[in-house]
């Protein structure tokens, strides 16, 4: 038991990084669509003027399959999105 915790402890940086790198590269963004946008008209006041960007994020999942992930995002919310993308 203490031989198998002090291995895990000796490899256990390596095998985590081994782990974000797989994930890394199955979850990586292969293509995306925006659109940027201006609320015309809404019956909330506040929301007129306001605006958006919608987001199409093509993942790839690994052995050949895709998956499409859409969002709507206020401009402040996308600079923080990508903020976190160029950190990646």
């Amino acid at each position: 038991s203490a031989v198998a915790a002090s291995l895990w402890r000796g490899h256990f940086v390596a095998l985590s990084r081994s782990m974000v790198d797989q994930s890394l590269l199955v979850n990586r963004v292969v293509d995306m669509d925006w659109r940027f946008g201006v609320t015309a008209a809404s019956s909330e006041l506040a929301q007129a003027g306001s605006t958006f960007l919608q987001l199409k994020l093509v993942m790839d999942r690994g052995a050949g399959q895709t998956e499409a992930a859409t969002m709507e995002l206020t401009l402040a919310q996308f600079y923080e999105l990508l903020q976190e993308m160029e950190k990646a």
